[in-house]
């Protein structure tokens, strides 16, 4: 056998061959021969697929209907707040009873603060708030009429959080007595932000970066008055009062149209201010950002929609000047 010969190996791959190729310089090749040429195939088609960070996505039916109903529906009120409906991919009549099963899990909630003073004051800290900020608002349950849906709810809990150290999560695939949950008749949307491994590879092109967190930022966009009877809640403070019902008034967390709703709405207000705030837009548009221009120009785009910016973090100390101290992460 010539050692100028390549050597052929039989490995849990397939057949190896490996050798010494002449070129301008010896470079040592190795080329993997699968039994399989479908499977060859299909192995070159998924690297190629995972290399490709900038592939046009094509919009399915659903999301295209979910795409025209936002553009439809989507209005701003006087304060410049976001007001959206729910993009509904089935008929709401779907949805049956649902106050029995919302009621079971609250006693149940209930049951599990009782045990724990402290997770009932933070919990209760949370409902407080949310009341007070008037993203939900009392009713009486002799108002709710016609189709409706109870959201379940329960908290999880985050102790390395910097801010929020307990967040109420609202369980909109809690199954009606119908078989059916808010979640199942909703879209999910089509993805807005780019590719996650595509903005990364941007973020390292700039040699001053920062971020920043929008505060509550599914709660500062309104759901249109007509949809809210689909996010009913179950509420008191200790099991001696009456059992009260509550509407959420905007986004809510656990809802599967929230991220996408959520979002789009960043996307079109980017959009539509490119001349007001060029280098903001486009930083809101890319999550490329760079100066402090294009910091003040993300804030003062933000803020126009009722979206607070916090946790600031810079890769330079000069980004940082203006930044409260409680607004940096």
């Amino acid at each position: 056998m010539s050692k100028e010969l390549p050597i052929l190996k039989n490995s849990r791959l397939g057949w190896i061959a490996s050798g010494r190729v002449q070129a301008e310089s010896e470079t040592v090749t190795c080329v993997v021969f699968l039994e399989d040429e479908r499977a060859l195939e299909d192995l070159l088609k998924k690297f190629w697929e995972q290399d490709d960070v900038c592939e046009d996505q094509k919009m399915t039916i659903a999301e295209e209907q979910c795409e025209n109903h936002f553009n439809q529906n989507r209005t701003v009120n006087e304060n410049g707040r976001f007001v959206v409906r729910l993009p509904f991919a089935d008929c709401p009549e779907k949805i049956s009873e649902s106050l029995n099963i919302a009621q079971s899990r609250f006693f149940a909630l209930e049951r599990r603060l009782s045990k724990d003073a402290s997770l009932h004051e933070k919990y209760a800290k949370f409902m407080k708030v949310y009341e007070d900020l008037e993203h939900m608002t009392k009713i009486q349950s002799r108002d709710v009429r016609g189709n409706h849906y109870y959201i379940p709810h329960h908290c999880v809990l985050r102790p390395n959080n910097n801010t929020t150290k307990l967040r109420v999560v609202f369980d909109a695939s809690c199954k009606s007595s119908s078989g059916w949950s808010l979640n199942d008749i909703l879209h999910s949307g089509p993805r807005v932000q780019g590719d996650l491994f595509g903005m990364l590879l941007r973020f390292r092109l700039p040699r001053f970066v920062f971020t920043t967190d929008i505060e509550k930022m599914y709660r500062q966009v309104l759901v249109d008055k007509t949809d809210r009877k689909y996010q009913l809640i179950l509420w008191r403070n200790t099991p001696d009062k009456e059992l009260e019902h509550y509407m959420l008034n905007m986004l809510t967390y656990g809802t599967t149209c929230a991220p996408y709703l959520a979002t789009r709405c960043l996307k079109w207000l980017a959009d539509t201010n490119l001349q007001k705030y060029p280098l903001g837009a486009l930083a809101t548009l890319t999550i490329a950002s760079t100066t402090i221009e294009i910091q003040k120009q993300v804030n003062m785009l933000l803020q126009e929609a009722g979206f607070r910016l916090r946790k600031w973090c810079a890769y330079h100390l000069k980004l940082m000047h203006g930044v409260p101290p409680e607004d940096r992460e």
